[in-house]
């Protein structure tokens, strides 16, 4: 439980460079005409990280929520919050050519979600609001 305790948030960031890899990987393989093959599997890939990771974080706010609001409302940590509505719009953007209702539906909750987390971001930037650091390590 241990490392649950200490998984970051920043670790969706591998999220997006993942998933821009595949994306890039579908776009040369549809420009030059070769089978996507690779960009399905790195697609594949990706959905399992995002999975992995987000399923690591749930159990982390399950079991240790006072770890996560403490990194929420931490000057640094807090910005990688951005990178999960973030992975959440490139899979949508991954996912177009294949589903593009359920592309749509997770660019939808992803830009929803970014805007959130934006909004809540700059107003404690703007007002100096609840920068705490973790103490309890």
């Amino acid at each position: 439980m241990q490392r649950i305790k200490d998984f970051p948030v920043a670790l969706f960031t591998s999220i997006m460079r993942s998933g821009c890899l595949a994306i890039a990987y579908q776009r040369y393989e549809t420009i030059f005409g070769f089978p996507q093959i690779v960009s399905m599997v790195l697609f594949m890939c990706v959905y399992v990280i995002f999975s992995v990771i987000g399923g690591a974080y749930i159990s982390k706010l399950i079991f240790f929520k006072d770890h996560v609001v403490a990194e929420f409302y931490h000057q640094v940590q807090a910005n990688f919050f951005a990178a999960i509505s973030m992975g959440v719009l490139v899979l949508g953007i991954a996912t177009y050519s294949l589903w593009p209702l359920v592309a749509f539906s997770l660019w939808l909750i992803g830009s929803i979600g970014h805007v959130s987390i934006t909004v809540i971001l700059f107003s404690r930037w703007l007002t100096g609001e609840c920068l705490i650091t973790i103490t309890s390590r």
